[in-house]
């Protein structure tokens, strides 16, 4: 057996980067523990191997952004991310959170909202992002409009300059593009095509998350799913100044949006607030 001494106890000394797309060339030197101190060297998605004593320099080649694969210019004023936050296609969900809390969520209540306090059921008892003391707790104001980043899903999850869009970013790609209600690899949701560029981008029909679902309503597989394959919501970063809700938006499909609005008052689109304690999806933009 080795002693403490002759063992190589160095490994994986350098991690360049989790780059995972395609044709990235890049070096990366890898400790093993072997006798003959082995170096590992790490090109075109394979390892090779080389004694040490026949290594004369590592050089290191900088692979590109995996982050800039995954946004798309839309023609307006910032780029949008082709997946939901927590999602690896465009198809996927991805995560749930309540607005103001990086933490996605599978149940999302008043009890488990993050910037509230005591009893449920009250818009008076928000302990941070309130510009009007009826909706602070005690009184509690700090003329907070718009999402920190620390409190921005998509600025915690990605970084890197990514965040939740803005309530005008968000008029803005509505207004920008034309938008089909189609299905994807079994998905249903909304497709956006610019009017500038005629880039595309799709958004699944995720429905919003809540306690469970006993009431008979859609839910798919996952019982604190409300509404999957009717409509397409997405958080903003604003806060609506008439109450302590915040900004979102909703598409729904045909189907819904005659049992909802028979009358066509609104349309399919609509721009609306929540309470802030409902777990809805994040789309990322970034400049």
């Amino acid at each position: 057996m080795k002693t403490e001494d002759n063992k190589r106890m160095e490994a994986l000394a350098y991690i360049i980067a989790d780059l995972k797309a395609e044709n990235i060339e890049m070096t990366q030197r890898v400790h093993q523990l072997t006798d003959d101190y082995n170096e590992a060297v790490w090109q075109n998605g394979k390892a090779t191997m080389f004694a040490r004593s026949s290594v004369d320099s590592i050089t290191f080649v900088k692979g590109i952004n995996p982050l800039d694969t995954m946004f798309v210019d839309m023609g307006v004023s910032v780029k949008w991310a082709k997946v939901n936050i927590g999602a690896t296609t465009e198809t996927e969900f991805g995560s749930f959170f309540q607005w103001g809390d990086p933490e996605p969520k599978q149940e999302c209540s008043w009890d488990n909202y993050k910037w509230h306090e005591g009893a449920n059921d009250s818009y008076a008892r928000y302990t941070k992002y309130v510009v009007d003391a009826q909706y602070g707790w005690n009184g509690f104001t700090d003329g907070k409009g718009e999402l920190d980043p620390e409190d921005d899903a998509a600025a915690v999850a990605w970084g890197d300059g990514c965040r939740m869009p803005t309530w005008s970013e968000m008029q803005e790609l509505i207004e920008g593009c034309t938008w089909t209600w189609v299905t994807i690899h079994a998905v249903p949701g909304a497709t956006a095509t610019s009017k500038v560029n005629g880039n595309k981008i799709f958004f699944p029909a995720a429905g919003f998350h809540y306690t469970q679902n006993t009431s008979g309503y859609p839910h798919g597989d996952d019982p604190y799913n409300w509404w999957p394959g009717d409509r397409v919501i997405y958080w903003t970063k604003t806060l609506y100044s008439g109450s302590g809700d915040a900004l979102y938006w909703d598409f729904r499909s045909a189907a819904k949006h005659a049992q909802d609005d028979p009358w066509n008052v609104y349309g399919p689109w609509r721009y609306i607030s929540s309470m802030r304690y409902y777990g809805h999806p994040v789309r990322a933009v970034r400049p």
